[in-house]
């Protein structure tokens, strides 16, 4: 019978990641300016935004977009080498982290273009031309290529650094923002957990808007589960919840993950 890790390398196999080499962009919409997730203005140009408000605040949408990715091979499931792939706004998806599938995207999330260097994870499918495509794809954060890596690999390249630490390997995996994403979230929850009061002006500062897959932008622990559960053998608890410490952190203390999500992806692989 297989085991669980076996059935999650199964669904996952085919996922393949690049970095996003060139992108063509058409009829844009809107360009909107964040100062928290639910907050945003709309800009008529950007003359007047420096280089950091462009990466942290400045979101671009449009009507249509394609694009290729680099030719380098991330990872070796990846049988592809030296070629680009082409990918383009209507085969945008998002990734279901219950089911470990990509399914089709939200309008409103479409719309945001990645940017040149985004990663980009999906299926990719040859043409009747031999020409290679990502029949359904997303942009990708760098916790849910971490977390790929760990449900897929016992042993990788990449683990050297996790294995030379003397906390061991899962405390090095689950502190930081190694799995954990949205380190606005977790510091918003944290502050006020502690019933501390946050300016506008902090908040501002603190916030980065991102383009990556729902998962990371909505939940900080979903990645941490995935990896607990099915490299470790080991079910999240009030005495394993990932935190970030530092002396400008308020680490919040409790799992965040949707609703029920433990039991529903258990259920999932029974």
């Amino acid at each position: 019978m297989a085991t669980l890790p076996d059935k999650i390398r199964d669904k996952l196999k085919l996922f393949v990641f690049r970095r996003v080499s060139m992108i063509s962009h058409f009829q844009l919409s809107q360009i909107r300016y964040y100062t928290n997730p639910d907050v945003y203005t709309k800009v008529a140009n950007v003359t007047t935004f420096n280089q950091q408000e462009f990466d942290q605040n400045l979101e671009f949408r449009y009507r249509n977009y394609y694009g290729w990715s680099s030719k380098v091979v991330l990872r070796k499931n990846d049988n592809f080498a030296e070629k680009s792939i082409f990918f383009e706004k209507k085969c945008f998806g998002e990734f279901n982290p219950t089911l470990l599938q990509i399914e089709p995207g939200s309008t409103n999330q479409r719309d945001v273009a990645p940017r040149e260097g985004d990663l980009i994870c999906g299926i990719v499918k040859p043409d009747s031309k031999g020409k290679l495509h990502y029949s359904k794809w997303f942009i990708c954060s760098e916790q849910f290529y971490r977390t790929w890596t760990l449900l897929m690999y016992d042993s990788h390249s990449s683990f050297h650094k996790a294995e030379q630490k003397k906390c061991g390997p899962k405390a090095y995996w689950m502190s930081g923002n190694r799995l954990m994403t949205n380190n606005y979230l977790k510091w918003i929850l944290g502050s006020e957990k502690k019933d501390i009061i946050l300016s506008d002006d902090e908040q501002k500062q603190r916030y980065w808007h991102q383009r990556c897959e729902n998962p990371a932008r909505t939940w900080i622990h979903v990645y941490c589960a995935l990896v607990l559960i099915v490299r470790y053998d080991e079910l999240p608890s009030e005495s394993n919840v990932p935190v970030v410490r530092g002396p400008e952190t308020h680490p919040y203390p409790h799992w965040h993950l949707p609703p029920d999500f433990v039991q529903l992806f258990l259920n999932a692989y029974k």
